[in-house]
């Protein structure tokens, strides 16, 4: 339960109902959260929460009875640390964690039944300590945190100047200084150790940019745009539609790829694409510019024959294996001669066409005919598939219409950032 003033309670839903023992608050600048551990459960006695009200099952080190929990943050080389402790004794009797979620068991100092942890002490000489219920020997333990963190050389840093990079964000840096004069041995000395190297949070260089033709069936393609920040930003997308003057924006439900197909309940209004970029120390967002008012795709001419052609009214047609990249099908057609080429791609469970495309020919020989699938008929998921059952028509210039049935499968790739260099 949660309460503002600590008068007015409210209750909130816990991630799984075990026997939760104790909370804490803590964390590494910038990704704070509250911990609670728990005596029961299977695999899940951690729960983590940004606010108290929306809550995580974590993955504890072990099934124990876990009692106490606390967050404490050595000065220097140490980083911060959740400590827990358990009663199930005996063996790891202690788990620590750099972030509440990922969980690593300890070696206590005695097999005792530990019933809590704290963090404190004079400035500088912090520590855990942990009293003990039941157990043979001292029924207190302390420890000042983590094993003092091992330091390697940074490749050319040997000015009296350097500049942090990105990687080495969550590091600590410290300068050690040789003395020589001729004489052996030469004399060392090392600076104390930093503090704890801050991230930076995403930031918008360029926005991002749109490009294609703002047409129903003819798809737009997103640039996410130019971001700094470290730890490097994931990009996620949402695309909009708007009025003709680009007010009144709504999401639209499941398009977050990098392309999106109009389709013809988006006719005479706009399109924009928002773009989050996130990372453990913020987040940060910018818009495109919005398309043009979509319009309708041009309804092809009909086939207009050179004079003196006499048409040729076969309509028999053959076509290759249709050839799948991305959300576009390309399909490969051999005419006997003049004539219009169509093609219409159905989703189940869809309303309307995924796809469709034309062409028309003046002679015989090849078509290829390319038909892009809407965003709104792939899965939410990306790296599922879907199956496209096509329709593939020609129509000879003075002749009958004749069609072939395929059924091929479209998955829905997974984006890939852009990475600022």
């Amino acid at each position: 339960m949660t309460s503002p003033d600590g008068l007015t309670w409210t209750s909130q839903t816990p991630a799984a109902t075990n026997q939760w023992w104790e909370v804490t608050w803590g964390g590494p600048a910038g990704q704070e959260k509250f911990v609670a551990v728990g005596a029961s459960g299977a695999g899940n006695r951690v729960m983590t929460s940004p606010d108290g009200v929306n809550w995580t099952a974590q993955a504890s080190a072990s099934d124990k009875s876990w009692l106490s929990v606390a967050w404490g943050d050595p000065p220097g080389a140490l980083p911060g640390q959740f400590v827990a402790v358990s009663s199930n004794r005996p063996g790891n009797l202690v788990m620590t964690s750099p972030d509440g979620v990922n969980w690593t068991s300890q070696t206590p100092a005695s097999d005792n039944i530990w019933r809590a942890v704290a963090w404190g002490g004079p400035s500088g000489q912090e520590k855990f300590v942990a009293v003990s219920q039941l157990g043979n020997g001292p029924r207190v333990m302390t420890s000042q945190g983590a094993s003092t963190l091992s330091c390697s050389n940074i490749s050319g840093a040997t000015t009296s100047t350097y500049t942090l990079a990105p990687a080495d964000y969550a590091a600590y840096v410290k300068v050690e200084v040789v003395a020589a004069n001729g004489i052996s041995p030469d004399g060392t000395a090392s600076s104390p150790t930093s503090a704890e190297v801050a991230g930076q949070a995403p930031s918008n260089v360029s926005a991002p940019t749109l490009s294609g033709t703002a047409q129903v069936g003819q798809a737009l393609t997103v640039d996410g745009g130019t971001w700094t920040g470290y730890p490097t930003p994931t990009l996620s997308l949402q695309w909009s539609l708007c009025g003709a003057g680009c007010g009144s924006c709504q999401d639209i439900a499941g398009a977050t790829s990098s392309t999106y197909t109009p389709a013809p309940a988006d006719q005479d209004r706009t399109l924009r694409v928002e773009v989050r970029a996130t990372n453990p120390v913020g987040s940060a967002s910018a818009s495109s510019a919005p398309t043009a008012v979509v319009g309708v795709t041009p309804i092809l001419s009909p086939v207009v024959l050179t004079p003196g052609l006499t048409p040729v009214p076969s309509n028999a047609f053959s076509a290759r294996s249709s050839r799948v990249r991305g959300a576009v099908i390309t399909t490969v057609l051999r005419v006997p001669g003049a004539g219009r080429s169509a093609q219409v791609g159905r989703v189940r469970g869809t309303r309307g066409a995924a796809c469709s495309t034309s062409r028309t020919s003046r002679a015989a020989g090849t078509v290829t005919l390319i038909c892009r699938i809407a965003a709104r008929a792939l899965p939410q998921v990306c790296g599922r598939t879907v199956r496209v059952s096509l329709r593939t028509t020609f129509t000879p210039v003075g002749g009958a219409p004749r069609s072939k049935e395929s059924v091929t499968s479209v998955r829905k790739r997974c984006l890939t950032p852009r990475v600022a260099g």
